[in-house]
């Protein structure tokens, strides 16, 4: 959840117009819009319309993918966002990313499986109850058709995850 807020909070301060809540219908003039939860109608006039719909919407279907997400140093030196689709059918991407446009996020839907340890849990100084939990998974970039920025990541990459729940 946190990296969709961040694309729709980077995209508004570039001058996207952000709705929520609003069902769309592609007309011969455009596209038709309407307020789920006040019924306004309206119509969307724009370059680009970027439809962004949650797999469980129950709308039109969708291909449901299992995304991986890597942020590296910046790759490319265009400021607009890449994707390929390879001869399976995956996609893989490339968006510029970071405050300062200079990281890339690359992504792509190979699914991984993941060891979790749990590393503990107990009542917190706060009156909370924590559970702790960690895993590392090692892949290899090119499994995942990640074959840019030689000499600045290795072809092994090793991700560590570390997660704590708090329950109130």
């Amino acid at each position: 959840a946190r990296l969709v807020l961040e694309n729709i909070i980077d995209a508004e301060q570039r001058g996207a117009a952000i709705a929520n809540y609003v069902e769309v219908h592609l007309t011969p003039d455009g596209v038709a819009a309407r307020d789920s939860l006040t019924g306004e109608t309206f119509t969307i006039n724009a370059r680009r319309v970027v439809d962004a719909t949650g797999a469980w919407s129950g709308g039109a279907p969708l291909r449901l993918v299992r995304g991986s997400h890597l942020i590296f140093p910046r790759i490319l030196n265009s400021p607009a966002a890449i994707a390929y689709f390879d001869e399976q059918g995956r996609i893989i991407f490339f968006i510029p990313w970071g405050e300062n446009d200079d990281l890339t996020l690359v992504g792509t839907t190979k699914p991984v499986t993941l060891t979790v340890k749990k590393i503990g849990e107990g009542k917190d100084p706060w009156g909370g109850y924590r559970i702790g939990f960690e895993s590392s998974l090692t892949i290899k970039r090119a499994d995942f058709k990640i074959m840019g920025a030689p000499g600045v990541v290795g072809e092994d990459v090793t991700l560590t995850l570390g997660v704590e729940g708090l329950k109130k």
